[in-house]
């Protein structure tokens, strides 16, 4: 039983095999009793599914979904089909370092500073100077930097097409920069990434391996963050450009649009962004953020004022509509309801209060619907 439950929790799989070889003689008849010798013939095994992977196949590279593909039921690899173009480009020019991959990375370099304190510790009292072997990593940083490596020249002629796009018409000129980034960015990720080894380093190699992958985090964190936006830019561009086409060919008032077609594309990437935050369980982040883009682009309009009017001394005039005060009555009071409602629950926003905001903003746009129809 005690090698069953050893067998159960160890890290390596093996096979016991009966060897009666070695004799024991009882001490109470002095018989010969064969005894059975445990032999473990140790087998590789991998407990972490990223170290499964064909790193050296593209594919697998960039998908590593398909690894489980054989495990995925019938609704999980539907929604894998339907969404492989999306996950496929954001794989290929977004780099991520999500609080997974961070932990793991940190854990990492505790065990090297801690390893190298023990070895400094042991040198010091003991003149054979045993050492200890730091625990092999659970993240592939090989595969990563091939990863990092293969996003260099996606990530910088989407990052370039993005910012400069509509100000450039040259798209050679484009290419030609983002080849040209992309290659400095290359050489120096294919130097600077540090090396991670699975046995025993020394303490000037543990301390190169920190700084530097401390560095690489933070790179690939902020680069990661621009290019989020600018997918979420993208998409809500294109949302706004089918909405606009939609207004026109229905002859939709400005009144109209400004609440239900372009309110909703302006808020799409708010709302993309919220909802990821609030998923990775900071929902008071993703709240006050619903607050802080209305409260941006309202005090943003005296700017935006100011650009428009280009140095011309005409004022901007504003036409008052019965569709306008009733937006704005209904911003009044839903602020005035949320100042109300939410100490009286202990400060706590429930499912029943997100029903009663989204209800508001339904009766307010049929009401306004109905303004526009008569």
């Amino acid at each position: 039983m005690l090698i069953n439950d050893l067998h159960q929790h160890s890290k390596i799989k093996g096979t016991i095999q009966l060897n009666s070889n070695r004799q024991l003689i009882s001490s109470t008849e002095n018989e010969v009793l064969p005894t059975a010798t445990p032999t473990l013939t140790p087998t590789p095994t991998n407990d972490h599914p990223i170290l499964n992977l064909k790193t050296n196949d593209l594919l697998y590279l960039l998908l590593p979904q398909l690894n489980q593909w054989p495990e995925f039921s019938l609704y999980e690899k539907i929604y894998f089909i339907i969404s492989l173009p999306i996950q496929f480009s954001l794989r290929l020019t977004t780099p991520i370092r999500d609080e997974n991959i961070i932990n793991t990375i940190m854990n990492d370099i505790h065990n090297l500073t801690y390893n190298n304190s023990n070895n400094n510790n042991n040198n010091n009292s003991d003149s054979t100077g045993t050492t200890t072997t730091p625990m092999g990593s659970s993240f592939d940083y090989l595969q990563d930097k091939k990863l990092l490596l293969v996003q260099t020249f996606p990530a910088t002629l989407f990052l370039i097409s993005s910012l400069f796009g509509k100000i450039s018409s040259s798209k050679p000129m484009l290419i030609f920069l983002s080849l040209l980034l992309a290659s400095a960015l290359l050489i120096t990720i294919n130097i600077y990434y540090p090396k991670y080894y699975h046995h025993h380093q020394s303490s000037s190699s543990s301390s190169i391996f920190i700084s530097r992958i401390k560095i690489i985090n933070i790179c690939m964190a902020i680069s990661g963050f621009i290019l989020s936006i600018c997918w979420i830019s993208l998409i809500s561009d294109e949302i706004i450009n089918i909405l606009h086409i939609i207004s026109i060919i229905y002859q939709l008032s400005e009144d109209i649009l400004g609440l239900t077609i372009f309110a909703l594309g302006n808020s799409i990437g708010d709302f993309i962004s919220n909802y990821t935050i609030a998923m990775m369980g900071k929902p008071i982040m993703a709240f006050t953020a619903c607050f802080g883009g209305p409260l941006l682009a309202i005090c943003s309009s005296g700017l935006s004022g100011m650009i428009i009017r280009d140095g011309n001394d005409k004022k901007l005039e504003m036409k008052l509509t019965n569709t306008l005060i009733i937006i704005c009555l209904s911003l009044f009071a839903t602020l005035c309801f949320l100042m109300y409602i939410v100490p009286k629950h202990d400060w706590q926003i429930n499912k029943k209060i997100g029903i009663i905001l989204v209800s508001i903003w339904f009766i307010t746009c049929s009401l306004c619907i109905i303004n526009e129809i008569k």
